[in-house]
């Protein structure tokens, strides 16, 4: 390969970092010299030994691959590779200071929320959870804190009003790969000066445990709404009836209605809607799955089990 390619280690894990990885290998401006990802583990129900997304893209793109338990054992392979950047998208593990000076110019983080706000793993889900009207990416130097570095780059863009984290999962991570490119030449040659995040504002959302899930319909429609979404599809918003978990996987906060307060939980079927009290509100199911089912639309479901109406979930 040429020798005035700009020479990359990149390290990711999840689906998220595919778009970022595959846009590099396919920019001539590039050389990948190898990829970082997390070790095969076992996945799923039946805890079959699963690769990363990544790994899957690495191998058919002809890459070399590691997979360390810890990214330092690789300290010095790295440092002979002589890299100009080591480019990390949710490589799922914190980078030690050895392994960030490697690099000439620098680690660099595609991040998907726009900080000081939202650091941590769970910056997709968080803009939806909180009722942002907005999100975007975040392209940044690494230093050996929490998504601290300085900022190269940052794109903003509007959520729409039935955002799910699926989708805008997808958003980021090709808006983020649609700007890594360039932003990575533009410092490599001078033209971008990195600029330290600001103090005000910064807020923290960590990895999401299965249990926030958990439905509580005291909370108002509108909160419930957002939870859903930004739960979607993972860890998954659940309630109970009839002792089985159902899950709730599509709804929107019924606007207008003369209702009068009912005990929160309590489903209503109106027009042919399976609507359910909250706190304050009315929600609309509109998906649901019961455990051990499929997902199906709330008309087919009905038809099913038509004795989920004027019941009370969460019991």
């Amino acid at each position: 390969m040429s020798s005035n390619k700009i020479k990359i280690i990149f390290s990711g894990t999840p689906e998220f970092a595919q778009p970022s990885l595959e846009s590099l290998a396919a920019d001539s401006r590039f050389e990948i010299l190898g990829v970082i990802t997390q070790p095969d583990r076992p996945a799923g129900r039946g805890q079959k030994i699963a690769t990363s997304a990544i790994k899957q893209s690495a191998q058919k793109l002809g890459l070399t691959v590691w997979q360390p338990q810890k990214i330092k054992s690789l300290a010095a392979e790295l440092k002979k590779l002589s890299p100009d950047f080591l480019v990390v998208v949710a490589y799922g593990q914190l980078l030690p200071r050895e392994i960030l000076e490697i690099p000439k110019y620098g680690a660099v983080n595609v991040h998907g929320s726009l900080l000081p706000k939202y650091r941590g793993a769970a910056c997709i889900a968080a803009p939806i959870l909180n009722g942002d009207k907005n999100s975007g990416i975040t392209i940044m130097l690494m230093n050996a804190g929490l998504d601290s570095g300085p900022i190269l780059k940052q794109t903003e863009i509007i959520l729409d009003p039935k955002e799910t984290a699926a989708s805008l999962h997808d958003k980021l991570s090709h808006l983020g790969a649609k700007d890594l490119g360039n932003t990575l030449v533009s410092f490599y040659s001078g033209k971008i000066k990195p600029k330290d995040q600001p103090l005000e504002g910064i807020s923290y959302f960590s990895s999401l445990k299965k249990e926030v899930g958990l439905l509580e319909w005291t909370k108002s429609a509108e909160i419930l709404d957002q939870e859903i979404r930004a739960y979607y599809p993972w860890p998954g918003s659940f309630t109970t009836w009839q002792r089985r978990r159902l899950k709730i996987t599509k709804a929107e906060v019924l606007k207008e209605t003369e209702l009068k307060n009912k005990l929160p939980g309590t489903t209503l079927l109106i027009d042919k809607k399976l609507v359910v009290a909250c706190g304050q509100g009315f929600l609309n199911i509109l998906e649901l799955q019961l455990e051990g089912g499929r997902v199906l639309k709330i008309e087919v479901f009905l038809d099913g089990h038509p004795q989920i109406a004027h019941a009370q979930l969460g019991s």
